[in-house]
């Protein structure tokens, strides 16, 4: 049931004191302390037991006396609490993190005999205005799918398909190593992360390129650490963490990674016809046709990326806004997880999509900043179009990702309800249908891919796709895909 005014326990007043940062002054009249008060001691009362007293019969100045400060104590945070959750719904405030600074409430008076006051601040989201949409040009590239990119294609899934076979000898570019690794902070020691079974792949740049990821971190020189360890060994990796980490404690601090190697493993890429059979598909041409239906349902996803992107910039450049001084962890995480559920949407494989996250934790500052104003700008449009998200929508997206990347639906939703990612899931079918509706109110141009990138020069990345002629897609069913390997095994993508 709704709460209505006379539900209130107290009034409020809200103050501007800086950037999206509110003072709330809440008072409770003496009359609602008493009642609360007394409630609490009535509780207090029933269940105590003294010395002497049969349960719930001991005198209430006894009662009082013994557990006074426990029950004004409990007293203080339950009319706290809803007065706060009152001020924020009678304000309309959208509070981002935590209250702060509020010391008067602990010192405040609650004998009943006066009114009870205190303040706090907390940081709000911006307003955000939605300016006139119509006079927008939006640039439609027109994607067309190549045999060569089918050849791509078919040769990535030979690989992502293939057979894990454990190493002998000394590990080689491209293998995989799995071991316990420990990432600490080196100005206290505090561990950080501590994952048995952490995957590290040994990169297979060139020679300069010996970058790679471990741990969620970029280590500039991972080939030269890795070279000639294989399992029984350690290797000892330092850093500087990201200034945009979501993990707030080693943002701009100096990291070890201590990783203990356990095992050694090779992917064998299948042939096309082993590929064939596995996916059950009768032969090598029904194999590309249903590729070339897969592509192409990708392009249109990657289309309406790329209008999405677009559109996104636009807002940035209409819409003056004014951030949080603070960029809580949170926001942080949030920005990234959001990023990562978009690049899966786009069938993005899952190493490119850590190399792309690593960027995005290096990345400026100007540029984190942007990607938190439109989502801000999208939250607030959202918000005053009515978009919600339906539990259809967000099953329905699960499948396709589900789809894509050769997992059962089920056990994809599990993964994502239990890293916290489904939120993430959400929040992107909520993007993109404000964003779509959006696009329904401006002027959409189509243009080839080639003119595509030219016009777009320096802005937003346009789909990675060729524009070479293409081969119509078939009609047939997509590629099934195979069930999922073992857990040690990491997709990737031949470079």
């Amino acid at each position: 049931m709704a709460e209505t005014v006379a539900d209130r326990i107290s009034t409020s007043t809200v103050e501007d004191t800086g950037v999206c940062r509110k003072r709330v002054t809440i008072r409770i009249p003496a009359g609602r302390v008493r009642e609360k008060l007394s409630d609490s001691f009535d509780t207090v009362a029933k269940q105590a037991t003294l010395p002497g007293f049969r349960p719930g019969r001991a005198p209430r100045r006894l009662v009082e006396k013994r557990f006074g400060r426990a029950a004004r104590d409990e007293t203080r945070r339950e009319l706290a609490s809803q007065a706060v959750r009152e001020a924020v719904q009678e304000h309309g405030l959208r509070v981002l993190g935590d209250p702060e600074g509020g010391e008067s409430l602990a010192d405040a008076d609650l004998s009943g005999e006066s009114d009870l006051e205190f303040t706090f601040e907390v940081e709000v989201a911006p307003e955000v205005e939605i300016p006139d949409l119509s006079g927008v040009e939006i640039l439609k590239p027109i994607i067309e799918i190549t045999e060569a990119r089918a050849d791509e294609e078919i040769e990535k899934l030979c690989l992502n398909e293939g057979d894990l076979e454990e190493v002998a000898g000394d590990p080689q570019p491209g293998d995989y190593l799995v071991g316990h690794g420990v990432m600490t902070r080196d100005s206290d020691g505090a561990v950080v992360h501590d994952i048995e079974g952490a995957v590290v792949r040994i990169p297979q740049g060139g020679a300069g390129d010996g970058a790679g990821m471990a741990l969620g971190v970029r280590f500039e020189n991972l080939a030269e650490a890795l070279a000639g360890k294989g399992v029984g060994d350690e290797v000892v990796l330092n850093t500087t963490g990201p200034d945009q980490h979501e993990i707030e404690a080693i943002r701009s601090e100096p990291i070890t990674v201590r990783f203990s190697i356990t095992a050694a493993h090779r992917i064998r890429p299948l042939s096309v016809d082993e590929l064939s059979e596995r996916l059950g598909m009768p032969d090598a041409q029904s194999l590309r046709e249903a590729v070339m239906l897969r592509l192409n349902q990708r392009a249109l996803i990657e289309q309406q990326a790329a209008m999405r992107q677009q559109l996104g910039r636009t807002l940035l450049e209409m819409i003056p806004l004014d951030l949080p001084e603070k960029v809580t962890a949170k926001q942080t995480e949030r920005n990234i997880a959001r990023r990562r559920m978009e690049l899966m949407y786009r069938g993005v494989d899952e190493e490119e999509i850590d190399q792309q996250m690593d960027a995005l934790r290096r990345s400026s500052e100007a540029a984190a900043i942007n990607e938190l104003k439109l989502y801000f700008i999208l939250g607030a449009a959202a918000m005053a179009r009515g978009t919600e998200v339906t539990e259809q929508e967000v099953l329905g997206r699960i499948a396709q990702l589900a789809a894509e990347r050769g997992r059962r639906p089920d056990e994809l939703r599990q993964e994502l309800v239990k890293t916290g990612a489904i939120n993430a899931l959400a929040m992107q079918i909520r993007e993109h249908k404000v964003l779509d509706q959006m696009l329904g109110e401006v002027k959409v141009t189509e243009v080839p891919l080639e003119e595509f990138n030219k016009r777009l020069a320096g802005g937003s990345p346009a789909p990675a796709t060729t524009t070479k002629t293409s081969k119509k897609a078939s009609s047939k069913g997509a590629a099934k895909k195979s069930s999922k390997k073992s857990s040690s095994k990491k997709k990737t993508s031949k470079k």
